[in-house]
C-alpha cells in the first residue's frame, strides 16, 4: 500500500430499530421488540445531535416477545456503525478480483483491518496508478 483515503457516511445508521413479527397465539396483537440509544453519553443518543432515525423491521419468523427483542438488539449493532469506504493507492495486483477480502495495515498506530475489495482499476501503463475501492473495514482481531 502506498497510500489510503477513508470516508465514512450516515447513509444507512439508525439510533433505534423497531422489530414486529407473527404472535404464535390466535387473535393475539403481533409481537414487537424495540432497541434504542439511549445513552446520553453516546454520540448517537436517539433524540441527540444525530437526531431519531428509527429502522422498521418485519418477519413472520420472529414469534415471541424475546426473538422480537433480541432481533431489535442485534439489528442497532449492527446499523448503528458508520458505513465506511476506503480507497488505497497500491503496487498492481493482477491476483486480486473484485470481492476478495484484503488485510490493509495501517502501520503501528491501528490494528490491522480486513477490507472487501470493491472495484479497482489496473493500469496499463508502467507507473500508472492502482486504486482499490474497498467497503466495511473491520479491525482485525489477535
Amino acid at each position: 500500500m502506498v497510500s489510503a483515503n477513508m470516508e465514512l457516511s450516515a447513509d444507512g445508521v439508525y439510533n433505534r430499530v423497531v422489530v414486529t413479527g407473527e404472535n404464535s397465539s390466535d387473535d393475539a396483537p403481533p409481537v414487537k421488540g424495540i432497541a434504542t440509544i439511549s445513552s446520553t453519553s453516546d454520540p448517537l443518543y436517539y433524540g441527540g445531535p444525530f437526531g431519531k432515525v428509527t429502522k422498521s423491521y418485519s418477519s413472520s419468523l420472529v414469534t415471541t416477545l424475546v426473538q422480537a427483542q433480541q432481533t431489535a438488539t442485534a439489528l442497532l449493532a449492527k446499523y448503528r456503525a458508520p458505513n465506511r469506504t476506503v480507497t488505497l493507492e497500491a503496487v498492481p495486483n493482477t491476483a486480486l478480483d473484485a470481492g476478495d477480502c484484503i488485510r490493509v495495515s495501517y502501520g503501528d498506530a491501528a490494528l490491522p483491518e480486513l477490507h472487501i475489495a470493491h472495484s479497482f482499476d489496473i493500469p496499463l501503463t508502467v507507473g500508472g496508478n492502482f486504486t482499490i475501492n474497498t467497503v466495511s473495514g473491520k479491525e482485525e482481531s489477535q
